[in-house]
């Protein structure tokens, strides 16, 4: 199975002029999503961590770009990485979380990027009212706040599961 290493993403980084504030965001959200697919994984999920890892610290790396979660996905797409580049497309607007029997990879790094603000872990609710406030736009509020929701069920979810907290998982 061909990934998308962190060296190859390292040279999107460089060949796309990221931003460094961009990569320190796309480290953590990689921390984050990793250690939480690496403790699934222990309480008996086979989550592709390599996908994981690579579609995760991938997922901002055009960021500068309009519409980057498209355009990522299609470059990414053009280089071959078909299954990232399916995680990248979805990153931002991803309208279902799985049933936590059916965790997928793409789960692990759409809530990550949940949990990320800049480069530190912060938790959902403090990177939704960053999120929001970011916006400014009171019009899209609601559905923020219900995206906000399913991603809390769904943390619920892998908290019950793992008997940990997300917290407690990535270590902060």
């Amino acid at each position: 199975m061909k990934y998308l290493t962190n060296d190859m993403v390292e040279e999107l980084f460089e060949k796309y002029n990221t931003p460094s504030n961009v990569i320190e965001h796309c480290k953590a959200v990689r921390d984050v999503a990793v250690a939480i697919g690496k403790e699934l994984n222990t309480h008996g999920y086979d989550l592709d961590i390599g996908l994981i890892n690579g579609a995760a610290y991938a997922h901002d790396f055009i960021r500068v770009m309009p519409k980057h979660d498209v355009t990522g996905a299609s470059l990414l797409m053009e280089y071959g990485f078909v299954r990232e580049a399916a995680i990248v497309l979805v990153h931002m607007r991803y309208p279902q979380f799985s049933p936590m029997d059916k965790i997928n990879e793409t789960d692990i790094v759409c809530l990550a990027d949940r949990l990320v603000k800049d480069d530190q872990y912060v938790g959902l609710d403090e990177r939704i009212d960053y999120v929001i406030a970011k916006i400014n736009d009171p019009a899209k509020t609601p559905g923020i706040l219900r995206s906000k929701n399913n991603a809390q069920k769904f943390i619920d979810g892998v908290e019950k599961i793992c008997k940990k907290s997300i917290k407690e998982i990535v270590n902060v």
